[in-house]
């Protein structure tokens, strides 16, 4: 199985981080996988780092080029923002590729667009079950949720002495 992650913002936020941490979760279990992501930004400089296949453009007209060229080379697309799902689903009719996205925002979604780019989607994975339930009230029934994944880390007594110490 071939995936394809889809992340294309310029921050370095709790969903880039988790777009990594699926990555390495994927290698970790023999999946290749490869990124889509933008140009000179910190999730470009983190996937390298940690030696993942790494697509970057730097603007979304070449993100589509490739999904309509290269998009067919992966089973599944899995877009990690509202934005690059547009993309995927829009190409979708080119690459044949399953898309699911990942939604972390319990925010209502509008419009007949984004209804129906979501209506395209083969799978949405949603962090919590708020993010759930604000999703079927906007009519999407193929609805899973998977909690947001850390990776354990042993504390740092140093800094949490200062931060106590500070507060």
């Amino acid at each position: 199985m071939k995936v394809l992650e889809l992340n294309f913002e310029r921050s370095w936020r709790g969903g880039e981080r988790q777009t990594l941490y699926d990555i390495m979760g994927f290698k970790a279990r023999g999946i290749q996988v490869a990124l889509v992501c933008r140009s000179g930004y910190p999730l470009e400089a983190a996937a390298r780092k940690e030696g993942i296949d790494v697509y970057a453009f730097h603007n979304t007209l070449q993100v589509l080029w490739f999904l309509i060229t290269k998009g067919s080379k992966y089973d599944i697309h899995h877009a990690q923002t509202s934005h690059v799902l547009t993309y995927t689903v829009f190409t979708k009719l080119f690459h044949g590729a399953k898309v699911i996205f990942s939604r972390r925002v319990s925010f209502k979604p509008k419009g007949i667009l984004t209804w129906l780019k979501y209506r395209l989607t083969d799978k949405v994975v949603a962090i919590s079950g708020p993010v759930s339930k604000t999703l079927k009230e906007f009519g999407i029934r193929n609805v899973a949720v998977i909690s947001d994944k850390v990776l354990p880390r042993t504390l740092d007594t140093t800094r949490a002495t200062h931060l106590i110490d500070e507060l």
